[in-house]
């Protein structure tokens, strides 16, 4: 008896650790863990004005929407890239295509460096793991964005301009 309730209580206890939902068992599974996150040193943080920081997280979640929606099985990405370089191919799809290839599957992007051109121009060094005919792959390139009336568009990624 004393066997069942211990092992009542045992099982109990890692019935509760268990992640409950698929999605919150891949992520604790699958999820990246950094262990040393690219950084940026202390003069350069102090140059930055509040401006050019916020500048910089935007124009990097302009990136992860771009890469984000490559994934989609309807990619949008007006909006996200200027109009010049969407208009240098047929449709969006042929310009993932030729950035990214068929059937590869990009899993993860991080922002390694930057470069703020002008108040209106940042250039962001970047990587990308993808998962391309059976093995993963890690990509590194350099994105451009400019500044729009409001919002920041990819007008050069991956030598495509």
């Amino acid at each position: 008896m004393t066997f069942v309730l211990v092992w009542g209580l045992v099982t109990s206890g890692w019935a509760a650790q268990e992640p409950d939902t698929k999605g919150a068992f891949e992520r604790e599974l699958f999820s990246p863990s950094a262990v040393r996150p690219f950084g940026i040193d202390e003069h350069r943080f102090k140059a930055l004005s509040f401006k050019q920081r916020q500048d910089l997280l935007d124009a990097r979640q302009v990136l992860m929407k771009f890469l984000k929606a490559s994934q989609s099985h309807s990619p949008d990405i007006h909006g996200l890239v200027a109009s010049a370089l969407l208009g240098r191919f047929p449709d969006q799809v042929a310009l993932l295509d030729k950035l990214f290839g068929q059937e590869t599957e990009v899993v993860l992007g991080s922002i390694t460096n930057f470069v703020i051109s002008s108040a209106n121009e940042i250039e962001l060094s970047y990587y990308i793991v993808v998962f391309a005919e059976g093995n993963t792959i890690l990509n590194q390139d350099k994105v451009l964005l400019r500044r729009d009336a409001t919002k920041w568009l990819i007008v050069r990624i991956g030598g495509l301009h």
